[in-house]
């Protein structure tokens, strides 16, 4: 008999639901795979995140199922999947007889079961569950029985119905948390891409995020390093109470201000030219990205390397395009009109109104003359 009457059997499948959402690691989900398999008296389990419309998954759990190809399932057999095809948002959060959507003869025919179960398991019957997630994928689970077992009860569904509400939120947990990773990877791509040192910190100067560059000026130790507390520290004590004011100031600032973004300062080493350091507010678009609410972002360039162009930091510091940044430089060099800056780069002078739009509304700005005092902070680090 399964454990469907086991009270501590479904408690501690809670637990383990929200241990995997937080460790994040195979091993704690397939502890919640090994628990649906105890309490549903189940032959194998498949936890998954599928995206049907382009037919992949993400495979979070397979306990039970080693003697089938799962990278080739992940890869393929998914879009085949008709236990999946079933699993449609409308039916989402219940539990699901598969059985009674997937006839047995449908099932025994299908090309998944013959060239994908068949050979390598005696896998029929499916209790499953669809949990709709963000961006159309659907967190899945499929508690699996051979063919010489009974099928799945009403009584055994109506228990997985009461596990469905705590499987749901750790899934929907995972999901987040695994977005919220990519944005990351893909944001530290884009910082590796510069020629300059990024360092993202907290309000308090410690470190969150620094690209490769920034990690290799750290870690040479001249001029500006990490405490023991992974917080930006310079050599000069003089210097380091200023940094940590601007840093301070910066980071808690809730946009930017007319009379300038930040400051800049030069930081001297044993060893080559200062450091060109520059403090801003992290641009409140990127915050979720790059290290949540409340940040500061700085610039270091060390006059050594090959100094990455004005327009490379603006885009990184306030998000422009690259037209944008081109743009931005050029009205900060003059009080040339609309129609003249238009001429200048072959442009209608609509597109340049709406381009200084654009960097009015992303620079926090309200005239030509703020835009000229951010850039020539930024003229600290090359043009």
């Amino acid at each position: 008999m399964s454990g469907m009457g086991n009270q501590g059997a479904f408690e501690q499948a809670i637990g383990l639901f929200y241990d995997a959402a937080y460790d994040q690691s195979s091993e704690a989900w397939s502890a919640v795979g090994r628990q649906f398999m105890q309490i549903l008296d189940a032959k194998g389990c498949l936890l998954q995140i599928a995206d049907m419309r382009v037919g992949r998954s993400q495979l979070l759990a397979t306990p039970g199922c080693e003697g089938l190809n799962m990278a080739a399932y992940a890869e393929h057999y998914v879009r085949h999947d008709l236990w999946a095809q079933m699993a449609t948002p409308e039916r989402g959060n219940r539990a699901l007889l598969m059985h009674r959507l997937v006839t047995p003869d449908v099932w025994e025919h299908s090309e998944i079961y013959n060239d994908f179960v068949q050979p390598n398991s005696s896998f029929f019957w499916c209790l499953g569950a669809a949990i709709p997630l963000s961006d159309g994928q659907i967190g899945m689970l499929g508690v699996l029985r051979n063919k010489q077992d009974r099928h799945y009860s009403e009584s055994e569904a109506a228990g997985l119905d009461t596990l469905l509400p705590h499987l749901r939120r750790s899934l929907q947990l995972t999901h987040h948390l695994r977005r919220l990773q990519l944005d990351l990877a893909h944001a530290r791509a884009s910082l590796n891409a510069l020629s300059i040192g990024v360092v993202v910190c907290s309000p308090e100067g410690k470190v969150r995020i620094a690209n490769r560059i920034a990690e290799e000026i750290l870690q040479r130790g001249d001029g500006i390093v990490l405490d023991g507390l992974d917080t930006l520290t310079v050599n000069d004590p003089n210097q380091q109470h200023g940094l940590r004011r601007m840093i301070s100031t910066a980071a808690r600032r809730t946009g930017l201000e007319p009379n300038g973004a930040g400051n800049a300062l030069r930081v001297g080493r044993s060893d080559g030219p200062p450091l060109k350091v520059l403090v801003a507010p992290l641009p409140e678009a990127q915050h979720a990205g790059l290290g949540g609410a409340g940040g500061a972002m700085i610039l270091i360039d060390d006059p050594e390397r090959n100094a990455a162009p004005a327009i490379e930091a603006l885009k990184a510091l306030f998000g422009l395009t690259t037209a944008e940044a081109r743009l931005a430089r050029r009205l900060a060099h003059g009080d040339s009109t609309a129609p003249e800056i238009a001429a200048e780069f072959s442009l209608s002078p609509q597109t340049i109104r709406t381009q200084m739009k654009s960097i009015h509304r992303k620079m926090d700005v309200s005239h030509q003359a703020e835009i000229s005092a951010i850039i020539s902070r930024l003229g600290v680090l090359g043009q």
